[in-house]
């Protein structure tokens, strides 16, 4: 059997293409994020995979950087 890759950290499209290229069929994808209310980024990395019994691959995505907003002190 063929070893998954490994896309932890890949961008989220990024990654996905590369599971879809090895034959993998995407599950879901769930965000997750700070309890505080700050703004977040914009782009989406995937910070852990999961195989499930059916074969499809569960994907944890967080944003990259928090938005500064405000004045730098």
């Amino acid at each position: 059997m063929k070893q998954m890759p490994n896309v932890v950290l890949y961008p989220l499209e990024e990654g996905k293409k590369i599971l879809h290229g090895a034959g993998y069929e995407i599950g879901d994808v769930v965000l997750t994020k700070p309890i505080s209310n700050k703004e977040l980024g914009n782009k989406l990395r995937i910070v852990r995979q999961q195989t499930r019994l059916d074969g499809r691959v569960d994907l944890i995505v967080a944003y990259e950087a928090p938005v500064v907003t405000g004045k730098e002190v």
